[in-house]
């Protein structure tokens, strides 16, 4: 699907930081925003709460600090009131943030057109664009080579779309065999009952799928060989802290001695003193032993923690994967059922003869899909009807479509000099 950046800029806290006027109205910044649209966030000065996110299945963005925020439904402006007042609670004193939409969620244009399918929302985009947009009227000479031209194009859009759809579904077997822990994908029969190519997309997964468990296991390896290894110094520290302190009890014991030699004046002040730089070295040797032993200890009992958090890591990329699959599915999905269509309108036309070329100027038959509040409506609609991210057009009698100069669109006569 290609991106479009929509070069959307709100500044957010404009209300907390001196010097920034109010954000002009525009049409960007009335659009709502629903699930799969994509937007940038900068935050000034605080580049780690920074970068792309989009709209999860729940309908939120999931922030680096402050969790998920709410995004369905909202503008861009209430979605910055939002991310300002979570910064600042507790976060961020007086936080500055821009948000612009990277990617709004595609239009979709079925019916009698030339070409149907998805196309990127632009800010402005009416009924009349899209259908411009969509190649124009189809054809409505049922024995022309354009239309003809057209319902094979349109079969080999669907044929590509479909080869799309099952290396999509190829991908998602994959990441969910890696979130799951499973030992290799399952992968739907009919897919591997393919031909060639699709043979080929399957042994492509495998192998990414061998190679992100193998260095899960090669990590989990390292990991455990430091358990063990922790272990056995650990054997080692707690026998040297044992002969330490015994040499310790010693020196203690013989200081003690000197001490009481020298207060009967037997022996000279200096090995009194020789006996607790002994002491006070083992003790000091000791306490360096047991910090050590300490530390190893920590070793080992980390092991499993970082077993767990690399586990969790492949199961977190496996499900943004899955997000991102599963939602390219649904457009593909989308695509095909739309291409479907346009070749059942295609095929009909062909078999039906076709008493006139010429149609007579009506109003073409505009239905719009839309969803609003969670809930999906329908309802009819002209060329000028200004339309959203995520409709959906079914279209007929494009044909009588009226330009600038008011006429009617009539589809080209056969040359006579070819009947």
């Amino acid at each position: 699907m290609a991106l479009r950046r929509l070069g959307v800029l709100v500044l957010l806290g404009l209300g907390l930081a001196p010097g920034f006027g109010t954000v002009a109205a525009s049409p960007e910044l009335a659009l709502r925003l629903g699930i799969g649209d994509r937007v940038n966030m900068q935050v000034f000065g605080q580049p780690e709460l920074s970068g792309e996110f989009v709209i999860d299945t729940q309908g939120n963005i999931v922030l680096p600090i402050g969790g998920a925020v709410p995004s369905v439904e909202v503008t861009l402006v209430e979605l910055q009131q939002r991310i300002v007042d979570i910064l600042a609670d507790g976060f961020i004193l007086r936080p500055r943030v821009s948000i612009r939409a990277l990617e709004l969620r595609p239009v979709y244009v079925m019916g009698d057109v030339r070409i149907s399918g998805a196309l990127p929302f632009r800010v402005g985009m009416t009924a009349l664009a899209a259908i411009a947009m969509s190649g124009g009227p189809a054809s409505t000479d049922p024995n022309s080579a354009a239309f003809r031209g057209d319902l094979v194009e349109a079969e080999e859009r669907v044929g590509l779309l479909e080869s799309q759809r099952a290396g999509v579904r190829a991908r998602i077997a994959r990441l969910e065999a890696q979130q799951n822990g499973a030992t290799a994908p399952a992968f739907p029969e009919e897919l591997l009952q393919g031909g060639l190519g699709m043979q080929r997309m399957i042994a492509g997964e495998l192998a990414i799928f061998d190679g992100e468990r193998g260095g899960e296991a090669r990590q989990a390896d390292q990991i455990t060989r430091q358990h063990e290894n922790a272990e056995a110094e650990m054997a080692s520290l707690g026998e040297q802290i044992r002969l330490e302190r015994g040499q310790l009890e010693v020196s203690q014991s013989y200081q003690r001695e000197m001490a009481a030699l020298a207060r009967t004046g037997m022996v000279n002040r200096s090995r009194v003193v020789d006996s607790q730089r002994e002491v006070a070295r083992l003790e000091s040797s000791l306490a360096r032993i047991t910090t050590e032993s300490a530390r190893v200890a920590q070793v080992g009992r980390d092991a499993p923690l970082r077993l767990a958090q690399l586990r969790g890591a492949a199961e977190q990329r496996a499900a943004v994967g899955l997000l991102e699959a599963r939602a390219r599915l649904v457009e593909l999905e989308n695509g095909i059922a739309a291409g479907r269509e346009q070749i059942a309108l295609r095929s009909q036309r062909i078999g039906a003869a076709a008493s006139a070329v010429v149609r007579p100027a009506a109003p073409p038959k505009i239905l719009i899909t839309r969803m609003q509040q969670a809930v999906s409506m329908t309802f009819a609609a002209d060329e000028r009807t200004p339309l959203k991210p995520g409709d959906i057009l079914r279209v007929s009698g494009v044909g009588s479509l009226r330009f600038a100069d008011g006429a009617p669109e009539r589809p080209i006569q056969p040359d006579a000099r070819r009947q």
